[in-house]
């Protein structure tokens, strides 16, 4: 009991501290001009509900030096004819490539970049939708020499309560994200809004050794190129930075997401990724056991609940922070429910994604056997 409590109380203690990493952002943008050309690569399958947006969010950019790449993924959807439609209004450079050989986001991307000659590669997905300073703050962080890759803000956003949930709940991996760059030690990225120099990209061979996951094409290629360029990994501070996108409607689009981010645990075997994955589990074994103390305790009844309570207060306090910067709003029931939730779902995915098949875009893939 006395490890337990004094797992969260440290965890607790260390979020009250992370909370401040936002209020000193602050001062620190500074939008720049550029001569790096950047490319924007859009790999998508099946998307034909979702493109028509993004487009209006690309012509609606503040920075106009750009070229767009959308490659479509073998869609079935009439995401290509919608796309070819709508191609007419684009105020942007842009190609349109279709996938011939091959399949998966990373072989999309791959052939985005060979069909660009940028020196900045910004990839973002078909369902999201950004702000018009949006390439601009991306682009503004490489004016730094030393920037090689830059981790974009991502938020779920929705109207049900289903949704909410979700979001309240991935705000915090974007406030962890930030911290851990900012601490040099960057684990979590999200392709939905990453930025490379392609020089970056080509010394660590791309996505070679990490082929065998469907997903990575984000923290994996982080990780590659952080262990060449140290110190090269920055997150983007600035609000116009934030990419949004729908949080999932049903459990199992949830459950095969959670599964197919679980299966890249075991891919490059790095070991702060599976520390993260350790302390997550540690995390949550701690605060079940005491709420479950909590229902046979007489004379420390008050002390768990304090201990539980304060590292409620922790999350909440850091959760509302994040959102708070990038102007949304948080729930106190919907932080509530998750913090009741996620221990469950988080145990859950953690084991789970050692051994169940999972979903994604219409494919099935096997979990990681490295």
């Amino acid at each position: 009991m006395l490890l337990a409590m004094s797992i969260l109380v440290l965890y607790s203690l260390a979020l009250f501290y992370f909370s401040t990493f936002w209020k000193k952002v602050e001062s620190e943008h500074s939008r720049g001009g550029s001569d790096l050309s950047i490319t924007v690569v859009v790999p998508f399958r099946n998307e034909v509900e979702n493109l028509k947006a993004l487009a209006d969010c690309l012509n609606q950019q503040s920075y106009s030096s750009f070229e767009v790449v959308f490659v479509d993924d073998h869609s079935d959807d009439g995401s290509w004819e919608l796309l070819q439609g709508i191609a007419p209004s684009f105020n942007f450079r842009f190609k349109m490539e279709q996938l011939e050989s091959g399949n998966g986001k990373k072989k999309a991307i791959l052939h985005a970049i060979d069909h660009s000659a940028s020196d900045i590669i910004l990839t973002t997905d078909a369902d999201c939708t950004m702000g018009k300073d949006w390439i601009e703050t991306m682009l503004s962080s490489f004016v730094r020499d030393d920037v090689q890759l830059v981790i974009g803000p991502v938020m779920l956003k929705g109207d049900t309560w289903w949704k909410k949930l979700q979001s309240i709940e991935f705000s915090a991996l974007i406030g962890m994200t930030k911290v851990l760059a900012d601490l040099k030690r960057p684990t979590m990225a999200n392709g939905a809004n990453l930025a490379f120099r392609r020089s970056a990209f080509e010394k660590v061979n791309g996505y070679k050794g990490i082929e065998s996951t469907p997903s990575g094409d984000d923290e994996l290629l982080m990780h590659k190129i952080g262990q060449y360029f140290s110190g090269g990994i920055h997150f983007a501070n600035d609000p116009a930075s934030l990419v949004q996108t729908q949080a999932l409607a049903t459990w199992e689009d949830f459950k095969n997401q959670r599964l197919r981010w679980a299966s890249k645990w075991k891919v490059g075997n790095r070991p702060a990724t599976r520390f993260a994955a350790l302390a997550v589990l540690v995390l949550q074994l701690s605060q079940l056991y005491l709420i479950f103390l909590t229902l046979n305790a007489s004379q420390t009844l008050e002390i768990l609940l304090a201990v539980v309570f304060f590292k409620a207060l922790a999350e909440y306090i850091f959760i509302t922070t994040t959102r708070k910067y990038f102007g949304l709003k948080t729930s106190v029931i919907g932080f509530l429910l998750s913090f009741i939730l996620y221990p469950f779902y988080a145990l859950y995915f953690g084991l789970a994604g050692n051994f169940k098949n999972f979903e994604w875009k219409g494919r099935s893939y096997a979990p990681q056997t490295k």
